[in-house]
């Protein structure tokens, strides 16, 4: 699955889906960080950039973020002790319930993790899927996956 689901919820709801990425806009990510995007995550950021705006607030209510909006884990919480534990390949790509719950994927291309996405909560850091297509599938089934973190 890709963000076509997505894009459509957030267009029926009368909010406005990012414009889709310019090639040179992920591959400039992917130098300033010297890391590889999964080729699912390039597939769906081509249909759109994140969003301003999060899906159905009666469902999932998840705002993925625009890729230029992507930070380090480690960077972007530096006192939180959950993330800072955390890869510094590990990128937040999107947030739950107006930033109640951040969702970080695993960019680390030497990880038998990479491309896996958690939910980042007070304690610990929960497997919400083993790949960004299947994170946007939870997403758009509201899948009680989305809601895996302590």
């Amino acid at each position: 699955m890709d963000f076509n689901t997505i894009r459509d919820q957030l267009i029926a709801l009368d909010k406005t889906p990012g414009a889709p990425a310019a090639k040179h806009l992920l591959e400039s990510f992917e130098r300033r960080y010297g890391i590889s995007l999964p080729t699912d995550v390039k597939k769906s950021y081509s249909i759109m950039n994140g969003a301003d705006d999060s899906t159905d607030g009666y469902t999932s209510w998840i705002r993925f973020w625009p890729i230029d909006e992507w930070k380090p884990a480690t960077r972007e919480f530096a006192s939180d002790h959950v993330l800072t534990s955390l890869s510094p390949h590990v990128f937040v790509c999107a947030d739950w319930g107006i930033e109640c719950v951040f969702y970080v994927i695993d960019l680390d291309k030497a990880s038998p993790t990479f491309g896996h996405v958690y939910g980042i909560g007070a304690t610990r850091a929960g497997l919400s899927a083993t790949s960004f297509s299947e994170f946007i599938m939870k997403v758009a089934e509201d899948h009680d996956d989305l809601h895996n973190y302590g």
